[in-house]
């Protein structure tokens, strides 16, 4: 009698994971990466506008653009990111493809960059708008950092170096994120007043940006999770299969 039970649990069990499977959307990590570089690069020039300061690790490239300006902000995006890559590859002290591909998504994340401050410097700016741009940038940047993670694919260096520094230290992502945010804050704060003597891609939003950026992501990626299966549209696996990490 219990055998049988036991039994029933578990039919019932894999009753209901086979229907919330079934319930779920899929997306394919390709495409998931497309929509990341270009909606992560208009959330980067969005706060950007906002003039209540970038994103964290964007601050990064953006005062060194300000310090060095014969090189465009987006110039500037992978070159940081190059140095990322080759830290995380000096910390595995392994040689890793994905970091190679990584870097080349890097350098179109950057053009576009470049591609969407263009058109952005078409629009106006008053204290309304500034706060939409601050406010859409920030729900952006944290939606399209969400689906890099899930995409199953190798993704921008900023987003990779926080994914990949928690699997190396075994630290929740939330955590990682916000220490990373915290570093890059520091060493534009660091520039910003030693050299340029004032506070330049730096405001209220930077610092709000440090505190809740991981804590959003975390966020859109349980959201993800419910809700979306990404899969590999080049080779498809046979079974379906959530990706995702620990949050």
């Amino acid at each position: 009698m219990y055998a049988v039970k036991v039994y029933e649990a578990y039919i019932t069990t894999r009753l209901k994971e086979k229907r919330i499977i079934m319930n779920k959307k899929y997306l394919p990590g390709e495409l998931a990466l497309c929509i990341v570089l270009i909606i992560n690069s208009l959330g980067v020039c969005l706060m950007a506008k906002s003039g209540f300061g970038i994103s964290t690790i964007s601050s990064v490239p953006f005062v060194f653009n300000k310090v060095f300006p014969a090189l465009s902000f987006g110039t500037w995006n992978y070159i940081f990111q190059t140095m990322l890559v080759l830290t995380l590859m000096i910390l595995k002290k392994a040689f890793c493809f994905e970091y190679i591909f990584s870097f080349v998504v890097g350098i179109g994340f950057g053009k576009m960059i470049d591609v969407h401050d263009a058109w952005l410097a078409l629009l106006p700016n008053t204290m309304a708008l500034n706060v939409l741009y601050f406010a859409l940038g920030f729900l952006i940047i944290g939606f399209g950092i969400a689906l890099a993670n899930r995409c199953m694919l190798p993704i921008i260096p900023t987003d990779t170096f926080p994914r990949d520094m928690s699997e190396i230290l075994n630290k929740p992502y939330k955590y990682v994120k916000t220490t990373f945010d915290l570093c890059c804050l520091t060493t534009t704060l660091v520039l910003s007043i030693g050299i340029l003597h004032g506070l330049h891609g730096v405001g209220i939003g930077t610092v709000l940006c440090a505190f809740i950026t991981g804590k959003t992501v975390s966020m859109f990626q349980k959201v993800l999770d419910d809700h979306v299966v990404f899969y590999r549209a080049v080779i498809r696996p046979t079974k379906p299969e959530i990706s995702g990490r620990t949050v």
